[in-house]
């Protein structure tokens, strides 16, 4: 049980359907990973939306009456994500600022034998931590909050965002390509970390999934120019580690292969305490009329 719950963000289908400025990547508009190994498979899918500013804060007022980051945009992007592997389920819900990029806020639900919520609402000065238990009748009722303070000052220049977003900066890095690193500080379960996306040089990549360009489906199955984006966390702060900074599920030595041409990711490295779990991607669908 304990492998399947981690693989359940490891082996994932992703699928991003953006709106305006949100992204940095105007041309993803779906994105399929898969990653199995012996002893499981699993799968994950991530959608993306923009909506009003209004409508959003309707939502965030709903999960708790606790203050959380006023937005700077008249839009709030939102990433829902499923996952499921073998007897474990679950979504998780992640609300961001697309004007700075600040995540404010993120609810993951799990399903199966160990249900439970935890809540994240994200304040200029800490994080309120809220797990929950599946109430006797129906719904969830709190049984451990806590606020945790940012161990550093957080600026508006510098905003926190949560592992997931790291994806979207490494695109960012190699399209762009205006320098080779962005630091970012990243909030986990419990603690801050200051992160650097590191770029390396221009590698070939075997790659084999279906590329969709303007409702054309297109094999895949050649070597593709790539570079790689190192991920190098530093945690901030005196107290100990309590746990290794992860992506999706994996940890040890991050890092994100990028297409040179489109910047998409192509695969994602790291492990597990089963080793090394392939992440490759097996489908991309970018938006009509785009020039990636």
């Amino acid at each position: 049980m304990l492998a399947t719950r981690r693989l359940g963000l490891v082996a994932f289908a992703w699928l991003i359907c953006q709106t305006g400025h949100a992204t940095a990547n105007a041309c993803w508009k779906e994105l399929h990973f898969a990653a199995s190994n012996s002893w499981v498979a699993a799968t994950t899918v991530i959608q993306y939306q923009t909506m009003a500013t209004a409508t959003a804060v309707a939502e965030l007022q709903g999960a708790t009456a606790l203050p959380v980051l006023p937005a700077t945009s008249s839009a709030i992007g939102k990433i829902h994500v499923t996952f499921s592997a073998a007897r474990s389920q679950g979504e998780l819900d992640t609300w961001f600022d697309p004007g700075n990029g600040a995540v404010l806020q993120s609810l993951r639900t799990t399903q199966g034998r160990d249900r439970r919520q935890k809540l994240y609402r994200f304040a200029s000065d800490g994080v309120w931590r809220e797990r929950r238990e599946p109430a006797p009748a129906s719904g969830w009722i709190p049984t451990n909050s806590r606020q945790i303070a940012y161990p550093v000052t957080i600026s508006t220049d510098d905003p926190v965002i949560t592992p997931l977003m790291l994806i979207d900066h490494a695109a960012r890095l190699v399209r762009d390509a205006q320098t080779n690193s962005s630091t970012h500080l990243v909030f986990t379960d419990t603690q801050l970390y200051r992160v650097t996306l590191e770029l390396g040089p221009e590698q070939n990549l075997a790659a084999k999934f279906t590329l969709v360009e303007d409702g054309r489906e297109t094999p895949m199955n050649e070597s593709r120019a790539a570079r790689r984006v190192s991920i190098n966390a530093q945690l901030l702060g005196t107290e100990p580690e309590q746990d290794r900074f992860s992506l999706l599920e994996l940890s040890g030595e991050l890092a994100i292969d990028i297409d040179v041409r489109t910047a998409i990711p192509l695969r994602i490295q790291g492990s597990t305490y089963l080793g090394v779990v392939p992440v490759a991607i097996t489908k991309a669908v970018l938006e009509r009329n785009c020039q990636p």
